[in-house]
């Protein structure tokens, strides 16, 4: 049963983690487009 417990939080953090990568991924492209490639 505790094994079915852990399996559930997994997704959780996966999902956490692609979250951040996206807003990481938007705010480079804004601070590019705002002040060029390599600022």
């Amino acid at each position: 049963m505790a094994q079915k417990n852990s399996n559930l939080k997994s997704p959780a953090k996966v999902t956490e983690a692609d979250g951040k990568e996206k807003a990481l991924k938007t705010a480079m492209e804004q601070i590019e487009k705002q002040f060029g490639k390599g600022a």
